[in-house]
């Protein structure tokens, strides 16, 4: 199964809401900077717990964020 960001656009607003920026919002979800870029570019996928830790940071649920494939 493939979890894949429903709205990538969102979720870049979102991470600036929260006056991040991309390296901070990878830092403070554990990863790093280009696997978190190619999660936001379709190019990676996120195991359930990084998904999970994405979703909690944005403050929202996984089905919010998420699309299950």
């Amino acid at each position: 199964m493939k979890i894949v960001i429903k709205d990538t656009e969102s979720v870049r607003k979102d991470i600036l809401k929260r006056g991040m920026n991309m390296r901070q919002f990878a830092e403070k979800i554990n990863v790093t900077q280009h696997y978190w870029s190619n999660i936001m570019n379709g190019k990676r996928y996120p195991s359930a717990a990084v998904a999970k830790r994405i979703a909690d940071e944005l403050g929202k649920t996984i089905q919010e964020v998420f699309d299950f494939e």
